[in-house]
């Protein structure tokens, strides 16, 4: 008999439903055409402040979910940035949200390090799995961590741009 942990379940269920809601063909979602929204409409920041663990290794990453789009098949995505130990990298994110809480992918690049991450959220926690895939002489290492946040106090709005005539 095999015993899995409630959380390694839970991890197995979290990665199948957000790489099936990422990577399915477009037949498979319906429609993905996005609908671009007014910026009063979808615009949201959500940042968090998160811890990497792995065995006896730790890390440390702040994350900003920039919401800019609402899509066709009721997903919402936008940009997202990451500062994982010193490494500034950006890329686009997308999220199935549902009465607060959110089912989230990320993948993003730097100058030297790239980042894959999936994972629930929710204003004030992130719990999820990240893949951080450094280059070196040729060879491609990666690593894969527990990620573990904490939510920050909403960042201000910027106001929307105005033209002058």
């Amino acid at each position: 008999m095999v015993r899995v942990s409630f959380c390694h379940f839970i991890f197995a269920a979290l990665a199948l439903a957000s790489s099936a809601l990422v990577f399915a063909p477009g037949s498979a979602r319906g429609q993905t055409f996005p609908v671009v929204l007014a910026q009063a409409d979808v615009n949201s920041q959500q940042q968090y402040q998160v811890s990497f663990l792995k065995d006896n290794v730790s890390g440390s990453a702040t994350f900003l979910f920039a919401t800019d789009t609402l899509n066709a098949d009721g997903t919402t995505s936008g940009g997202f940035t990451a500062n994982v130990d010193g490494n500034l990298v950006a890329g686009r994110f997308r999220e199935l949200n549902q009465g607060g809480e959110s089912l989230w992918v990320a993948q993003a690049a730097g100058s030297q390090v790239g980042f894959l991450a999936r994972g629930w959220k929710t204003p004030g926690r992130l719990v999820g799995e990240g893949t951080v895939s450094t280059a070196t002489r040729g060879q491609i290492f990666r690593d894969t961590f527990f990620l573990l946040g904490q939510g920050v106090i909403p960042l201000a709005q910027a106001p929307a741009n105005t033209q002058h005539p």
